[in-house]
Formats: C-alpha cells, sequence, structure tokens
C-alpha cells in the first residue's frame, strides 16, 4: 500500500521578509472574489502551486525607501491564463496598487517573466483568473 500524499500547500516564496503568493483563483467565466481557490479547482492544487512557484520564482522585490513606521507595500495583480498555459496579455493589470510604480512594476514583470505555464491538466476546462499579491518587506 503506498500512502496519499497530501495537498500541498499554496506556494508563498519568502525572500527575507518579503512574499508572493497566490490570492485568488478561480475560472475565468465564474463569478468570485479576490482571494481562495474556487472550489472547482481544489483538486488541482499541485497545478495552481506550479503556477505560484513559477511566478515568485520571477519575483525581483525592489529596495524598500519607506521610512520607519510605515507598513509594507503590497501590489495585487490579476491576470487571465488560457487553456494552452499563455497568460492573456490583455488581461494583466494592478488590481490593487502598493502605491509606488517601482513595487507594482516589480510584480507586473514577474508575472510577464513567468509567461507561459504548462498547459493545464484534463480536467482544467476554462480559462483561470488569478489573483497574484506581492508583499514587500517591512522597515522596522
Amino acid at each position: 500500500i503506498i500512502p496519499r500524499a497530501r495537498s500541498p500547500e499554496p506556494a508563498v516564496v519568502k525572500q527575507g521578509e518579503a512574499t508572493a503568493s497566490i490570492r485568488g483563483i478561480a475560472p475565468a467565466g465564474k463569478a468570485n472574489g479576490e482571494e481562495g481557490i474556487h472550489p472547482l479547482l481544489a483538486r488541482f492544487s499541485y497545478y495552481t502551486n506550479k503556477l505560484g512557484d513559477k511566478i515568485s520564482a520571477q519575483w525581483i522585490p525592489p529596495v524598500s525607501h519607506l521610512t520607519e513606521g510605515q507598513d509594507a507595500p503590497v501590489v495585487v495583480v490579476q491576470f487571465v491564463v488560457r487553456r494552452d498555459g499563455l497568460i492573456d496579455m490583455k488581461s494583466v493589470f494592478v488590481e490593487k496598487s502598493s502605491g509606488s510604480t517601482h513595487f507594482d512594476a516589480s510584480g507586473l514583470r514577474a508575472i510577464y517573466n513567468a509567461n507561459p505555464f504548462p498547459p493545464f491538466p484534463r480536467g482544467i476546462t476554462e480559462d483561470l483568473r488569478i489573483h497574484f499579491e506581492f508583499k514587500g518587506k517591512p522597515d522596522s
């Protein structure tokens, strides 16, 4: 008897105290909030983790220019991945700005540089809308 592997946790890459992770994912045609994994995708966590890992590996957080006591910058980038694994480039936009053009651009650059992804596994029949969060290191 071979033990069944547990589903991996969503990919979160930490660089110092900076993190990058999927905040929300759903079939592009389904309405969802911007947080969590849509129930239809729960059994495909191995694939969604691959997406998160690939994007996170491309992210280079900019050097922080925060003054003491400011919160860490956070940018959320929304985009659609087609069934063939390619990002619909017209769908990429900053959903929630960090307030820093450099920080926002670092998130967008990570998305663009991660393209393409592997084609979807059988069972995912619609394009995917992804909300990806990049969180900078807070100054202390």
